[in-house]
């Protein structure tokens, strides 16, 4: 697709969301045994990295953090106490998002800690 115009007919460098190849962020594909390519400590400190970013955001990407760090919730183990303690301090102290983000972490704190 060619790339838009300005009105001198140059190259704006711009392009839409049409345009371009972006897609939403789908659910994770995942299998019975919650496997991925990606080693296990590694994973889990990129959910750790995730959730950090995460909180207190009021975007999209809190619901995308919690659909991930349900689901490989084993991964996290290590830190489970310290996120939950976490999402406890920001939704008392009004630092965790709007109410749908809020809504999102709530479901991790329903998760067990081991």
């Amino acid at each position: 697709m060619p790339e838009p115009l300005d009105a001198r007919g140059g190259a704006t460098g711009k392009i839409s969301i049409r345009e371009s190849r972006w897609k939403p962020l789908q659910p994770p594909l995942v299998t019975a045994t919650n496997t991925t390519a990606v080693p296990n400590p590694v994973l889990g400190q990129m959910l750790l990295s995730a959730f950090r970013y995460a909180l207190g955001r009021s975007t999209y990407i809190t619901h995308d953090t919690v659909i991930w760090m349900r689901t490989y919730w084993p991964q996290l183990r290590p830190w489970h106490k310290q996120i939950h303690g976490r999402i406890r301090e920001a939704i008392e102290s009004g630092q965790a998002g709007m109410k749908c983000d809020v809504y999102e972490w709530r479901k991790i704190l329903e998760l067990p800690v081991a």
